[in-house]
């Protein structure tokens, strides 16, 4: 886990599966992420509607759904774009840690799950 994540992770709003290499190594990750890194990223606060924008207009970010009734937005962005993405969502704080950028509320890996009726 990188050190400037450590404590969004340990708060929750940052989805420590973002880092989990066995997670995003498994064929049914890696095939739903080849058209770049699919993440939920929720929204609070006055700033919302600002960040909300910046985050859209970040690289090539694609909004694959608006989540309306959680103030989110599932966004698919491509590899090369991830670090102005999490530019865009994470904010330097003194010693080297970050935290959301302000109207951030979270952010958590669209990952892939298999519904089991048993």
């Amino acid at each position: 886990m990188p050190f400037d994540a450590e404590r969004l992770i340990n708060s929750g709003r940052l989805d420590q599966r973002l880092f989990d290499v066995t997670e995003l190594d498994r064929p049914a990750v890696r095939k739903a992420q080849k058209k770049g890194l699919k993440v939920i990223v929720g929204y609070r606060g006055a700033t919302a509607s600002a960040v909300r924008e910046h985050v859209r207009a970040t690289g090539d970010t694609q909004v694959r759904r608006a989540l309306k009734n959680l103030d989110a937005d599932a966004v698919v962005i491509p590899r090369n774009d991830a670090k102005a993405l999490w530019e865009a969502l994470t904010r330097e704080q003194t010693g080297g840690f970050r935290t959301t950028a302000s109207g951030i509320s979270h952010i958590w890996l669209d990952g892939v799950r298999r519904a089991s009726l048993d």
